[in-house]
């Protein structure tokens, strides 16, 4: 059982989370507060952006070689969502799979160029697993009561380039069963292979 001074700090840390997740990441400002409770220690960290991205990528680097591949992506996705990006791939840096981040949005982009990437020739494949997860075109409402938010794909085209933004609004679940059917069911790569970079 915890201890009032434990229950305080962890209520403090609360506070202080809800506080800072009221402000809209600031990708000028590069800034990050972390909170942690360590040793019945409350502790504040305050991170320009490049130490943060740092920071971030050895703690997820070291919890990675615990975790299965599936639980490991849920967790770099929940952990990285204050940074402004995080690409997948294992090993073959065509074949990769990559969410913008921001305001507790999960955003796939699809690249795919006029003259081919590696991307052009699973787009239906792809395409098929957002049909396994019931992701479509027509927005679905998910998420609270007081935030919104919708899940749907788009394709965005300018000249030479096209893009499928796939929007998984906060559903980590999801967007981590999409990286893992990604991987193996459509690249046929082995997820024990994973790597991860942060931006």
């Amino acid at each position: 059982m915890k201890s009032l001074k434990q229950l305080l700090i962890l209520g403090l840390s609360s506070l202080i989370n809800l506080y800072y997740s009221l402000f809209k990441k600031d990708y000028y400002n590069r800034h990050h507060l972390e909170i942690t409770l360590e040793n019945e220690r409350f502790q504040l960290n305050w991170y320009h952006h490049d130490e943060y991205v740092s920071y971030k990528e050895a703690e997820l680097s070291r919890l990675q070689k615990d975790l299965e591949p599936n639980d490991f992506i849920y967790l770099a996705l929940r952990e990285a969502r204050q940074c402004n990006f995080i690409i997948f791939d294992c090993g073959d840096d065509k074949r990769f799979v990559q969410f913008w981040l921001g305001d507790d949005d999960l955003m796939v982009s699809w690249p795919l160029m006029k003259r081919k990437n590696k991307l052009d020739k699973y787009v239906y494949p792809m395409l098929g697993v957002l049909n396994e997860l019931d992701i479509t075109q027509r927005p679905t409402k998910v998420g609270g009561l007081f935030k919104t938010k919708y899940q749907f794909y788009e394709l965005k085209q300018e000249e030479g380039f096209e893009d499928y933004q796939i929007h998984f609004a906060n559903n980590y679940d999801e967007a981590s069963l999409f990286v893992s059917k990604i991987f193996t069911d459509v690249f046929g790569q082995d997820l024990k292979k994973l790597q991860f970079k942060l931006g």
